[in-house]
């Protein structure tokens, strides 16, 4: 068996994050305040999240975004997908937020599509890449809620390319659209605005969530 350094205690094992700093990690229930669902907006679509944005979940983020673990969000979207598998409907098929392709280039990989792509073969459901990221745009983390929103303006479109799986419904398919995490909900409302006119059955899912109580916290995040 082929062993690795836990990438957060650096314990010799065989995942990218040992079970034991898996464990520490509390993930929300129906019972937890805030719960593990929250609509985006007011009579919006819901979005899911499995752990808050604290400790070792940010420490897992960050390497997977910004340091090229790509195999560690293989990992991470498989770990979703078994608990999403014991919580929640299966969607006809799931669609990961894009980068534009010059931040792809930049980062290496889409670190959303390779979680979906790994919750996929967990929960047996087709990737599509429906939307694509049409415009460029800066870090949004300093950026405020409302400057966010209108930032994202027209940010993303349909994919001219689409294509349609087999067994996914040509009408009105349940989408599971997926990001690393979500912050103000900006990014999701605007993809999924986009994806309006494919869908109107549509939820979110997330590995973290800021809880943002203060409202300068998430420039932060």
């Amino acid at each position: 068996m082929w062993l690795r350094h836990c990438v957060l205690c650096e314990r010799l094992q065989r995942h990218w994050c040992c079970q034991a700093c898996w464990g520490a990690i509390a993930p929300y229930t129906a019972n937890t305040e805030p719960p593990w669902s929250q609509r985006l907006t007011p009579g919006g679509f819901p979005c899911i999240s499995y752990a808050p944005y604290t400790g070792e979940i940010q420490q897992l983020l960050y390497l997977m975004k910004y340091h090229g673990f790509k195999g560690l969000a293989r990992e991470l979207g498989a770990r979703l997908g078994h608990w999403y598998l014991n919580h929640w409907p299966l969607p006809d098929a799931i669609v990961p937020v894009p980068l534009h392709p010059q931040r792809e280039r930049e980062r290496g990989y889409n670190q959303s599509f390779v979680m979906a792509s790994a919750l996929g073969r967990v929960i047996q459901r087709p990737v599509v890449s429906w939307v694509l990221r049409a415009k460029q745009t800066p870090a949004l983390y300093h950026l405020s809620p409302q400057e966010r929103m209108q930032l994202l303006q027209s940010a993303f479109g349909l994919n001219p390319r689409v294509t349609q799986p087999r067994g996914v419904p040509n009408k009105n398919p349940s989408l599971l659209i997926l990001d690393d995490i979500l912050t103000t909900g900006s990014t999701l409302n605007a993809v999924a605005e986009t994806l309006s006119v494919v869908s109107e059955r549509q939820v979110a899912l997330t590995l973290a969530r800021a809880d943002i109580t203060d409202p300068l916290a998430f420039k932060s995040v």
